[in-house]
């Protein structure tokens, strides 16, 4: 069989970088192409901290992509540059996998709409952590049986998105199972924002910190008891089994888009 020919859009950052050691380290994976809008022309085996590979970054995909063949591409970039990546790709009816968060509701009814028209799958997940996904499935099992919850989640201070689409997707699968008492009293906020957002009942507080990478505490509270379940991600190594899992199992999908490593875990 022969290897996946990936074109990675993000390489030059942490997990970019990441990815590219991981490829490198799988036989059945085949990097082609490095996309970055930053160190254009530097090797990508050298700025992944490896020896020379032979892929100079470049910064333009859909070029890229008219002169290479390539079976995936997986996207870590940001939230503008992957809602352009996507499009590029369902329009070249290339499949994706992408850890890029920050997307809206009708931003995905849109990829998932496009992707179906040209029947190409489309796979996008909040984070590819197991232990994260896990988390998430444990938080939504347990919170039926309390009366309110609050999210902390925890990452470092180069992230732009707030909330993370972990929290975001944490307290919407919560609130599948149960609907938060509200508070008995009228709370006033001394400093404005101090008690964080709001989804449904549900609170979420974000931290940004130099030296954190990813974590999320989840709260739930009841008489006389309070559960916390917790992930901490303290290496971007945590990631690559997920995203392989994705890159190995994203043909095998119906067209369109699937949501969360979990449907690819069966949990």
């Amino acid at each position: 069989m022969d290897p996946v020919k990936i074109v990675l859009t993000g390489g030059c950052g942490q997990m970019g970088k990441q990815l590219i050691r991981s490829f490198q380290e799988d036989g059945e994976l085949d990097l082609v192409g490095v996309i970055d809008r930053n160190n254009l022309g530097i090797d990508a085996g050298v700025l992944a901290g490896l020896q020379e590979i032979g892929l100079k970054v470049t910064s333009e995909l859909e070029e890229f992509l008219e002169k290479m063949q390539v079976d995936i591409m997986v996207d870590f970039t940001c939230h503008e540059g992957a809602c352009e990546n996507i499009e590029i790709a369902i329009k070249k009816a290339i499949p994706s996998v992408v850890g890029t968060t920050g997307f809206n509701e009708e931003e995905l009814q849109s990829f998932d709409k496009k992707a179906r028209e040209k029947g190409i799958p489309l796979f996008i997940a909040p984070n590819f952590a197991i232990g994260a996904v896990l988390m998430m499935k444990f938080a939504c099992m347990a919170s039926r049986y309390f009366l309110s919850a609050e999210i902390i989640e925890l990452h470092h201070n180069r992230k732009k998105d707030a909330p993370s689409g972990t929290s975001i997707t944490t307290a919407r699968g919560m609130m599948k199972n149960f609907s938060p008492i509200p508070s008995p009293v009228i709370e006033k906020e001394l400093i404005p924002g101090v008690r964080g957002g709001n989804i449904d009942g549900i609170k979420i507080h974000s931290i940004r910190l130099p030296g954190l990478i990813a974590h999320q505490e989840v709260l739930m509270g009841g008489t006389g008891e309070v559960l916390t379940i917790r992930h901490d991600t303290i290496g971007r190594e945590a990631f690559m089994p997920g995203v392989i899992l994705a890159i190995k199992k994203v043909k095998t999908l119906l067209p369109g888009l699937t949501f969360g490593l979990d449907k690819l875990l069966e949990l």
